[in-house]
């Protein structure tokens, strides 16, 4: 499709160490028609002087504290306009200047969600493939290789009541109602060592059982017992 708009949207909170690399990444992309926001939580360090030696190139920096990530990027999707929207963390960058373009010419449908694969850092490997619905009741798909349409995105909106995994919260209740088409390409460089990494969601495990029974079936219900028994033992 021609002339899609994009947004990025990037979420940071004392980012200074990693930031230009990811502004880097979306400012020099070849596709030309793309809007930038960057919502901060309030930084105290250096993180808004690097924001505003792009301001010219960003489209929208709010900068004001919030009740964690998830909240942030409900921020981003509130003031988005794209046909797609994207998310890029402050520590990732897009594996390439034209990875954008690359994926707008792939795209054949603007109520579908598309996805790729990510590079994860420190584990230095590709993840994760195509996803179906037994695939998805075991794991997430990276929101970093993720467009999801207007058509989504402005109608779901991230549960904060999850800490971690509100992320994957939104993938697995969208998946049974929205069309996911998968493009085999590397859409970014994804850094694993985030908060979800480390952070056990209580509130999450607590409830995704039944949210998989009710989304995807019985027989993913049982697949992901299986699983999570089996990562118990391993």
């Amino acid at each position: 499709m021609d002339n899609l708009k994009v947004s990025v949207i990037t979420v940071c909170f004392n980012a200074e160490e990693t930031i230009d690399e990811t502004l880097l990444s979306v400012v020099n992309q070849s596709y030309n028609n793309i809007e930038y926001i960057v919502i901060d939580g309030k930084s105290n360090d250096s993180t808004l002087l690097h924001l505003k030696s792009y301001k010219d190139k960003i489209d929208c920096i709010i900068s004001e504290p919030d009740y964690g990530v998830y909240d942030a990027m409900n921020k981003g999707l509130n003031v988005a306009n794209g046909d797609f929207v994207i998310f890029l963390g402050a520590d990732d960058h897009f594996i390439s200047y034209d990875i954008i373009a690359d994926v707008v010419n792939l795209i054949r449908e603007k109520d579908c969600v598309y996805y790729g694969n990510v590079v994860r850092g420190k584990r230095n490997d590709i993840y994760k493939g195509h996803f179906n619905k037994y695939k998805i009741s075991l794991e997430n798909i990276c929101h970093q290789c993720i467009f999801y349409p207007r058509s989504v995105y402005k109608s779901y909106l991230y549960e904060l009541k999850y800490k971690t995994y509100a992320d994957y919260y939104y993938n697995l209740q969208i998946f049974p109602l929205v069309k996911f088409v998968y493009l085999p390409i590397i859409i970014s460089y994804f850094n694993v060592g985030g908060i979800s990494s480390s952070v056990v969601d209580k509130d999450f495990e607590n409830d995704v059982f039944k949210l998989v029974l009710r989304q995807n079936g019985f027989w993913a219900y049982l697949l992901r017992h299986i699983y999570k028994f089996y990562k118990k033992i391993k």
